[in-house]
């Protein structure tokens, strides 16, 4: 099934609205976007997802769009630039956030070019990035982040984990530029089913 990723071009002159119309800027394949990010420091849009191709280029599971052209950063998510006749399903990418300038993308994906770095990564211009063993389980399988926040200028992370870097965090973690670490003992939570916790989303009100 191929998805038309689309945005909403809205025109303006001087004195009023000139036109309102819809356009395409590429084909993504398989699943399609999860999830958008815009970089104000950049300009650039990033777009995240469980795409193997955009249009005829191989870009897998992330790119960015400049207004005019999309690319890839380095090799992408679960690509090591190299394999050929990539197709089909890959681990998606759930959140992609902007911190102290560089960029932090989460899913639950196992690879970031060459790099293991199971479900959280981050783009340093030049490479992606691992914080030790990543997002993992308490049986060591990997864990799936969710999404980002900054609170406070720290970054949040949430999802469903059970360590990040390894540091035990049951599905909500922050970081303050150098350490990772749990958000005041969030706590394991039990069930009678031995399900992981599970964190969809997180919030700041009232300083709480």
């Amino acid at each position: 099934m191929k998805n038309y990723f689309i945005f909403f071009l809205l025109l303006l002159s001087v004195r009023h609205i000139s036109s309102q119309n819809w356009d395409t800027i590429g084909n993504f394949d398989n699943w399609g976007i999860s999830t958008l990010y815009y970089d104000s420091i950049s300009n650039e849009l990033y777009i995240g997802g469980s795409f193997c191709f955009v249009n005829t280029d191989t870009i897998v599971g992330l790119a960015k769009w400049n207004g005019n052209t999309i690319s890839t950063l380095g090799c992408g998510i679960e690509w090591d630039c190299y394999t050929t006749g990539i197709s089909g399903y890959t681990s998606p990418v759930n959140g992609i956030l902007g911190y102290n300038n560089q960029i932090y993308v989460t899913g639950g994906f196992e690879n970031a070019g060459n790099e293991n770095v199971n479900g959280i990564t981050r783009w340093n211009v030049t490479d992606w990035e691992q914080f030790g063993s990543g997002l993992k389980m308490h049986d060591g399988s990997q864990g799936i982040g969710m999404n980002f926040k900054i609170i406070n200028s720290e970054l949040y992370i949430y999802g469903v984990f059970d360590s990040i870097a390894g540091i035990s965090a049951y599905g909500l973690a922050k970081f303050n530029g150098t350490n990772w670490s749990s958000v005041h003992n969030f706590p394991l939570i039990p069930t009678d089913i031995g399900a992981a916790n599970r964190v969809n989303d997180i919030a700041f009100y009232n300083n709480e």
